[in-house]
């Protein structure tokens, strides 16, 4: 015993926090020194927690295996092109701090009950939805801080104008607020579907339906057809009453209609129509293209940048910014864990449906494969995706184990 708490104890506290810092780094209605100060923080917590969990022998030499060939191309590429100076923050906290993570998770599940574990999510996102609602409806107005100064006056000057129609609760943009909002939905639902009291229940049924509410007024056309095509295929294979089933697609029909009769939905479908790909089918195109040019070990972590003479875009697609930064051998770690994870999660979706709590674990690792196409938000750990993420893999990894528990 340390004092009044046990390490064991005292290890889901470090947990906690770092979910929650993480979060809440991430809120734009914070000052930049005060998100940064979050961060460091949380980075503390996973190299104290992990050390922890390595005196007490929880990684086993399979693992350790499997954290070299996930981190060894990385190393490679990122070494050859030292000349060019990669990203050296990104080399370390994609590649140093995903496997630590990952470790520290895997503890924390294989010790603590699934409420326990999902708890700090459950917390955060009720924080997001709340202060989101707050400042969507109109209740009160936060500041809006942000470290790019330039990002920033983009979206004063949006604000401003009148054009910046999408919902972005307490986040700079849409884009940053519908990943938030699909960790919430599944933490929402994880919690709804295992034991709670009635009360709590419908506590979190009103909160998952403002978090699905905002989530669709967020007008974020990638994440919102990942999400669609994941909860289509959990409503139609899950366990669920069938009852339920029919109310909750009635539910979403009515909501679509609504949705239809109302103003979002011109927005939404001229976006659609007009927008296109906006823009990502010209620099996927630029991306490939400088991915031919050094196919083997890439341009080095976070050099790549397309520039169409105002300003710099990312390849918004996950696979194609790991080949362009790191090459076919330095991302070859990262495809086998990701083709791991997708063949897994697939075959629970379809063989395993009938563990509930496995099923919603595999479609939001499908929802997050399929979003990624579209953005790149999993090359950092530091975001609460990226969290639910590495949590997600633990569960769908450990499956043996995990049907046994829950």
């Amino acid at each position: 015993m340390v004092g009044f708490l046990s390490l064991k104890k005292l290890s889901y506290l470090s947990f906690f926090l770092i979910v929650t810092l993480i979060f809440f780094s991430g809120f734009s209605i914070l000052p930049t020194l005060i998100s940064n100060i979050f961060l460091f923080s949380s980075i503390i917590l996973i190299v104290i927690s992990v050390l922890y969990v390595l005196v007490k022998h929880e990684v086993d030499v399979k693992e350790l295996i499997f954290i070299f060939i996930f981190i060894l191309p990385v190393t490679i590429s990122y070494v050859y092109n030292i000349n060019s100076y990669p990203n050296l923050n990104r080399f370390i906290l994609f590649s140093f701090f995903y496997p630590l993570l990952f470790i520290f998770f895997k503890y924390i599940v294989g010790n603590f009950s699934l409420n326990k574990v999902i708890l700090p999510f459950l917390v955060c996102s009720v924080i997001v939805v709340v202060l989101s609602s707050i400042s969507s409806f109109g209740l009160y107005e936060f500041n809006i801080y942000d470290k790019n100064t330039e990002t920033l006056e983009t979206f004063k000057d949006l604000s401003g104008s009148g054009r910046l129609f999408a919902m972005t609760g307490i986040y700079l943009n849409q884009n940053t607020f519908a990943p938030i909002l699909i960790v919430g939905f599944f933490t929402f639902l994880l919690f709804i579907l295992n034991d709670l009291s009635v009360f709590k229940k419908n506590v979190i049924i009103v909160l998952a339906i403002l978090n699905l509410i905002m989530f669709v007024l967020t007008l974020a056309r990638g994440p919102i057809f990942a999400l669609l095509v994941s909860m289509i295929l959990f409503f139609i294979l899950s366990k669920i009453n069938f009852s339920i089933k029919i109310i909750s697609f009635l539910f979403l029909f009515l909501f679509l209609f609504l949705f239809y009769q109302s103003d979002y939905w011109d927005i939404f479908y001229t976006r659609v129509d007009s927008a296109g790909l906006t823009y990502r089918d010209v620099i996927w195109a630029d991306a490939i293209k400088n991915f031919f040019e050094k196919p083997y070990f890439g341009l080095g972590f976070g050099n790549y940048r397309f520039f169409d003479g105002q300003a710099a875009f990312s390849t918004h697609n996950l696979y194609l910014f790991f080949l362009v930064s790191l090459g076919i051998v330095g991302s070859l770690g990262i495809f086998i864990f990701i083709f791991i994870l997708l063949v897994n999660s697939i075959y629970n979706i379809f063989m395993e449906s009938k563990k509930q709590n496995l099923l919603l674990f595999s479609c939001f690792i499908l929802t997050c494969l399929i979003q990624q196409s579209f953005e790149v938000i999993l090359d950092t750990p530091f975001n609460p995706l990226s969290l639910f993420f590495i949590l997600s893999s633990v569960f769908i990894l450990r499956n043996k184990k995990f049907s046994k528990e829950w």
